[in-house]
């Protein structure tokens, strides 16, 4: 029996609400509202009270799911305390919890066939009393506390080193936060790291920029003859930067100089594209386009395509420099009159990312994501999963298949007339999103949200959905589950087909 047909009995099931909190160290503890076994496991009654916030739609966390939840445990023996809180390797701050919703029949132990789980978060420090050990978390994809871009640009190694066995099983899947280090050996022939080259044993990933140019520079001009001298210029202000973020489609970004040096005829400098595959289109230094190649007065060449394993600048004065593993990373020269010795140019990139994930239907498969007839524009749905994910939500956690019905709804090619009368198609909805400066989470994935008019909504399962609004008969072709009122409504499809 479902939980819809069981509150429609006249002696209706008894509510029940189960709670599971793992730990750091792998415990698990399970509390309910009634001591119960579900699903093979035993749950303690323990929970004597509840306080669950309300569901927003396209609320400020940018996910439509239960913001925070407070509960209440029975503790008068302290046991909770003794063994949950105080040992070593517990305490609730920072485990997580998943909250269940479900009927029973307390007689015979029979719970409804379904259930569902309206939460899912991340426990702050319990307050404790002479009964009750009080328990606050906060959703586990409350975006609000999370900004974009997130890769620091630092000394360090940003990249993040599996220290587990388990976590070293987890590199080798592109999905995986794991995966821009990616070591995969065991902990004994490749002990964890502490971010910085003595210790990394990845040094082709190295994604920390720790190259210095020489503080002061001098060269002989071709034309003149002279000889010149000049300060370099002070690149530390970087390191309050983040790799720019490209979340999909062509897009312009503000690179950022690494390391500006010059000779007596030309400047150069390397210079941050973003974290991960970019392919570039164009490179503009200072108002004059380059072209690519190693050859030439006016010129751009990679240094690195976002390769997971970097490669040293073959340029004279960088053979030494840094590999940017998991970046992109280019080179500009031009001469004096463009980019003037010991000045920061300004280097603006045209450029679509290369490494967008999008489902198959069976798998995650990297790509550009360009929607089929867009003027670079990528599917949104894609765009807005590559957010989610930068944003700590795994690809695990959410359903793949509504993302794949939401980008069939987006991709389709829809005729128009443009401001000179003539009659063209492009795709319903596309987008191209470039970050430079760090921005809330939650406002990226609102906006994204917005433009196609789709909400983020957990299941029945907890995994996230997204769902596109559209007319009533694509949005509910059938009668609802659990409602009263199953009579058709006329309405149309997107095509203005009649339908119910």
């Amino acid at each position: 029996m479902t939980i819809n047909e069981g509150k429609e009995l006249a002696q209706a099931r008894k509510p029940i609400l189960l709670g599971t909190f793992t730990f750091s160290d792998g415990t698990v503890l399970r509390v309910a509202t009634l001591g119960c076994v579900f699903e093979g496991e035993t749950y303690e009654a323990r929970v004597d009270e509840q306080d669950i916030d309300r569901l927003a739609s396209l609320s400020e966390q940018g996910v439509s799911l239960v913001p925070s939840v407070k509960i209440r445990l029975a503790d008068p023996d302290a046991y909770l305390w003794t063994n949950y809180e105080r040992p070593a390797g517990k305490g609730f701050r920072g485990a997580t919890l998943q909250l269940r919703f479900a009927l029973l029949e307390p007689n015979t132990g029979e719970f409804s066939t379904d259930s569902l789980i309206p939460f899912l978060g991340l426990c702050d420090q319990p307050s404790l009393d002479e009964k009750y050990l009080t328990v606050s978390a906060v959703s586990r994809l409350n975006l609000s506390r999370y900004s974009l871009p997130v890769m620091p640009m630092q000394l360090r190694c940003p990249a993040i080193n599996p220290a587990t066995a388990a976590q070293r099983i987890e590199a080798a899947d592109p999905t995986s936060k794991f995966y821009f280090c990616g070591e995969t050996r065991d902990l004994v022939a490749a002990p964890p790291c502490e971010y910085n080259k003595q210790t990394c044993t990845q040094l082709a990933r190295y994604a920390g920029s720790t190259w210095q140019v020489s503080k002061e520079g001098s060269g002989r001009e071709y034309v003149s003859g002279n000889r010149i001298s000049w300060q370099n210029p002070d690149t530390s202000g970087k390191y309050r930067e983040a790799w720019p973020l490209w979340l999909g489609g062509k897009a312009w970004v503000m690179g950022i100089p690494l390391a500006p040096w010059a000779d007596g005829n030309y400047s150069r400098t390397e210079v941050a594209v973003g974290f991960g595959n970019i392919a570039i289109e164009k490179v503009v230094v200072n108002g004059v386009e380059l072209t690519q190649g190693m050859e030439g007065d006016y010129r751009w060449h990679y240094v690195n395509q976002g390769n997971r394993d970097g490669f040293h600048n073959s340029d004279t004065g960088y053979e030494n420099g840094d590999v940017y593993g998991n970046c992109t990373v280019i080179q500009v020269l031009a001469p004096h009159a463009v980019f003037a010795p010991g000045s920061t140019p300004e280097v603006k990139i045209l450029g679509t990312p290369q490494d967008l994930m999008c489902f198959n239907g069976a798998a995650w498969v990297a790509g550009d994501g360009l929607a089929a007839g867009s003027l670079g524009g990528a599917s949104t749905p894609w765009v807005l999963m590559r957010a989610l994910w930068w944003s700590r939500v795994d690809y695990a956690e959410v359903d793949p298949q509504s993302f794949v019905a939401a980008s069939m709804i987006c991709d389709p090619l829809i005729q128009f007339t443009d401001k000179d009368g003539v009659i063209d198609q492009q795709p319903r909805f596309t987008s191209a999103v470039a970050l430079r400066e760090r921005r809330s989470a939650s406002e990226i994935v609102r906006g994204l949200l917005q433009s196609i008019s789709g909400i983020l909504r957990p299941d029945a399962t907890g995994k996230i959905k997204l769902k596109i609004e559209g007319p009533l008969a694509e949005q509910q072709p059938a009668p609802v589950d659990g409602s009263n009122y199953d009579t058709p409504v006329a309405s149309t499809l997107r095509d203005g087909t009649p339908a119910n």
